[in-house]
């Protein structure tokens, strides 16, 4: 079955009438991926793999009619469209980027580690409390 076959559209409708729509591809039970590392049927670097993916980053509106900007850290960046326009100028004019230049021997970047180190658990730990935050919101 391709990726494509397994993604799932759902849509919400809160009280104003504004609807979201996203894209979920179903989160691999870390159970059934153990049972299938145990039985053969998966190697356990696949396994891994599919356990520690990271979410592509994602918006959506809120029931303020805000945007919300999920998965780039714990909590999401939320700001109104006229405050989404003003940061999307200050990146199409490369006012960002030089900034960040002119500065960068005082900014500060989150490490990223590498392949295998112990990094990821803090990230997965990361994703699980944004799940939480979001079925929350949901509720």
């Amino acid at each position: 079955m391709s990726q494509e076959e397994n993604v799932q559209r759902v849509e919400q409708q809160n009280e104003e009438g504004f609807t979201t729509v996203r894209y979920r591809r179903p989160r691999p039970n870390k159970k059934d991926v153990l049972n299938q590392v145990a039985t053969g049927e998966l190697r356990p670097e696949e396994a891994e793999r599919l356990l520690q993916t990271r979410r592509p980053p994602r918006f959506v509106v809120t029931r303020n009619g805000a945007i919300a900007l999920y998965n780039i850290q714990k909590q999401p960046v939320i700001l109104y469209a006229d405050q989404w326009e003003k940061v999307a100028r200050l990146v199409e004019r490369d006012i960002l980027k030089n900034f960040m230049e002119r500065n960068d021997n005082i900014i500060r970047r989150r490490p990223r580690p590498q392949d295998g180190e112990q990094g990821e658990q803090g990230e997965q730990r990361e994703h699980e409390e944004q799940r939480e935050h979001e079925e929350q919101r949901e509720q």
